[in-house]
């Protein structure tokens, strides 16, 4: 009975589908648990630490527009150079 299970084990585990499968179970389940706790832990933080973004769906585009900015910029305004370094003429 053991050798059995683990032939099928062997075989369902080394089929095409069975890793993708599992991420998208994965993702499924971790979805549910993340919008069971978003309002629950959002509450919590909001009374006891008080560092919440509440600034609405503008302010949140704001905000990543900024972020999004100061991470492009500095790759942005670099001169190119070649990859070596200092080329000599």
């Amino acid at each position: 009975m053991r050798v059995q299970n683990l032939k099928t084990w062997v075989r369902v585990r080394s089929s095409f589908w069975f890793i993708p499968a599992v991420m998208a179970s994965g993702a499924m389940v971790l979805a549910f648990a993340t919008v069971a706790l978003d309002e629950p832990v959002t509450n919590w933080l909001t009374l006891n630490w008080g560092w919440t973004f509440t600034g609405g769906a503008e302010g949140a585009s704001s905000l990543l527009g900024v972020i999004a900015g100061s991470i492009t910029c500095p790759f942005l305004s670099r001169p190119t150079r070649s990859w070596r370094g200092s080329e000599r003429s």
